[in-house]
């Protein structure tokens, strides 16, 4: 039973010498790791002539650049950067694509390939 006493001891003892090992390292000044600033949107993205707010999620943006845009037909990448511009921020891929995909289940856009267009611009002959 002393043994088993003595052993408890001495891990009681390597315990406390590592929690003020860490205590003291803790406090020990560590080198500001600053985050780096995004790079502003560029003013050359194409513009859509747009006059209402702007939108700050991705649906309305993408209907908003769909509907006002002097193209009716735009690429994914296109309305990536548009949609960018419009929210202020870049936008991924992986998030553009899931909400092309709903608004085309929506029946909200149609698609031509690997181009998009709101449905209400399309001529309903053209919709295939």
């Amino acid at each position: 039973m002393r043994r088993i006493l003595d052993d408890a001891t001495a891990e009681l003892e390597e315990l406390s010498v590592v929690k003020r090992y860490m205590a003291r390292r803790a406090q020990q000044a560590r080198p500001s790791v600053e985050t780096p600033t995004p790079a502003p949107v560029q003013q050359s993205l194409p513009q859509v002539g747009f006059t209402a707010s702007r939108p700050t999620t991705l649906t309305p943006a993408i209907v908003m650049a769909l509907k006002n845009g002097t193209n009716v037909w735009l690429t994914a990448r296109d309305l990536q950067t548009v949609v960018g511009s419009l929210i202020g921020r870049a936008v991924p891929m992986s998030s553009i694509s899931p909400k092309l995909t709903d608004l085309k289940n929506r029946g909200v856009i149609v698609r031509d390939d690997m181009k998009v267009a709101l449905k209400e611009r399309v001529p309903e002959e053209a919709i295939g």
